[in-house]
């Protein structure tokens, strides 16, 4: 973007800049280089930028948790406040860079929370936790990962609708929808957000809420990075006073094991959720090193009194109950402990593996799909054997209709999610060879093409593909109801004139474009 030495000084000035300063800058933009705003930052806020060669920087671009998402950006900005935020957003608009936000980088899909060349804007020193005791909200710093929050919380015996895995970042999971190990009680992660402080076009520092830029603050709730930085959640909290109960339980597979346990996902999605909102499963077939296991992640909102574990939970536990191995635990668990053991024990976070790939569809919960669903995935990955140290597994998540018409009595949120009984089929990939790059990615597409055509062929192929743990081809926003992409393109305009977060914006999935 063309500007005069007048005009540049004159922005230069206005974001504080003392003249010795801006002349440093002024020589950069004389070089036409195309990372001034990096300058920008180092001379505003030098203690809080990394730079190549540094091993500040080396350990910055170390924070995507998959090899294939990091990228080498020409400087990292931590900022501390949404002050600073804006001061950034306004140079990377004024001189037209791309730039690229991370808040807890859990997303494996290249570029998509990290940058090569351009400003990674780091928030991961906006790390506020705050309770207002009286309202029950809390306050969540852009920076905080699930980890932190529940432990904040776990002192006032308080839980919110956070995410199923520890390390994730609040706002990335807030702002796909979110879907918490309360989600069939509580909802969606993102309805409980109350309040959304976020830097848009412009430099503008906006709060989004019920009276307040309502607009955005619906489309905050499945809408990706296309209005702005989020550098604050205000979240509802709710009473956990006994703890919550939680973890693993593991089969050896057997043909036996894998159609009862996809009998007993079944039974569960279809009744036990109605009975008992308040307990969830993640239920998982998997393959590590070529080795065939069967894993669920379990979790409720309270403990049993007496031990034991909550009725809903009856079909896994009565399948096999001399061959089971696993970490539940009945007592007095606080939320962080629940979720950490389920991440400890999960074979695609134990192991080594450095890189990752996540892909989904999401069907109608019917009985002779998942079987045969469980049936494409072990034999597409027959001979995954030859690789190192990798880690395949597929997912069932439920979605209950009472759930969505729930959600959309209040406002629902940007996806739009058909009142049905759904699941959300979903393959989590790990593995640690590079050499390993092109099986394993291509084993993962054809697995999930597969699945696909198998839904399509049933009739319970649904549209959405769930944001959250979707791959970078996927035509995420697309899958959402045409009226609410129509409401997001209007909503982007109205904020986002220029489209700075759909063109200058790097990652994420667009409003325009997959």
């Amino acid at each position: 973007m063309s500007h005069t030495i007048e005009q540049t000084t004159e922005f230069l000035l206005g974001l504080g800049l003392k003249a010795p300063q801006g002349n440093v800058i002024l020589e950069e933009v004389s070089k036409k280089n195309s990372k001034v705003v990096a300058s920008v930052v180092s001379q505003l806020y030098p203690d809080q930028v990394d730079f190549p060669g540094a091993e500040t920087y080396t350990q910055s671009i170390k924070g995507n948790w998959s090899y294939l998402a990091r990228r080498e950006a020409s400087a990292v900005f931590h900022p501390t406040s949404p002050g600073q935020v804006a001061s950034i957003l306004k140079a990377l608009e004024f001189f037209g860079e791309k730039f690229a936000i991370r808040g807890g980088g859990h997303s494996p899909n290249p570029g998509w929370a990290g940058i090569q060349d351009g400003l990674l804007i780091s928030t991961d020193r906006l790390n506020r936790l705050e309770l207002n005791e009286k309202s029950g909200v809390v306050s969540i710093g852009a920076g905080n990962r699930w980890r932190d929050v529940y432990k904040y919380l776990d002192e006032f015996k308080l839980i919110t609708t956070g995410g199923h895995s520890a390390p994730v970042g609040c706002v990335g999971q807030i702002t796909g929808c979110g879907n918490s190990p309360w989600f069939h009680k509580y909802g969606w992660s993102s309805e409980n957000v109350v309040n959304f402080e976020i830097v848009t076009s412009g430099g503008n520092i906006l709060n989004c809420n019920q009276d307040d830029n309502a607009d955005l603050w619906w489309a905050l709730k499945g809408g990706s990075n296309n209005f702005g930085i989020v550098t604050r959640l205000d979240m509802k909290t709710f009473p956990c006073p006994n703890g919550v109960w939680g973890g693993n339980i593991y089969w050896e597979h057997s043909p036996e094991i894998q159609r009862n346990t996809v009998a007993a996902y079944y039974d569960f999605a279809m009744q036990r959720i109605g009975v008992d909102p308040g307990v969830e499963t993640l239920a998982g077939w998997g393959v590590f090193n070529g080795h065939k296991y069967i894993q669920c992640v379990l979790s409720a909102d309270r403990n049993v009194p007496g031990g034991g574990h909550p009725e809903a939970f009856d079909g896994f536990y009565d399948l096999s109950p001399g061959g089971q191995a696993g970490n539940c635990k009945p007592s007095e668990l606080a939320a962080h402990d629940v979720i950490e053991e389920g991440n400890e024990h999960s074979p695609i976070y134990f192991s080594e593996s450095t890189r990752s790939s996540m892909l989904n569809i999401t069907v109608k919960t019917d009985l002779s799909y998942l079987q045969e669903a469980a049936e494409i995935f072990f034999e597409t990955y027959a001979d995954s054997n030859q690789t190192k140290g990798a880690i395949a597994c597929l997912n069932f998540s439920p979605i209950a209709a009472r759930t969505i018409r729930i959600s959309n009595k209040r406002g629902g949120t940007a996806p739009g999610w058909d009142e049905e009984d759904q699941t959300i089929v979903f393959l989590d990939n790990a593995w640690i060879r590079g050499d390993d790059d092109e099986y394993m990615l291509s084993t993962g597409n054809r697995c999930i093409e597969r699945l696909r055509a198998a839904a399509q062929k049933r009739g319970v192929l649904k549209p959405h593909i769930w944001m959250n743990n979707a791959g970078p081809d996927d035509d995420v926003i697309g899958s959402y109801a045409p009226d609410n992409l129509k409401r997001l393109r209007e909503i982007s305009a109205k904020h986002d004139p220029k489209k700075t977060f759909q063109v200058l914006c790097s990652g994420g999935y667009k409003l325009g474009q997959k």
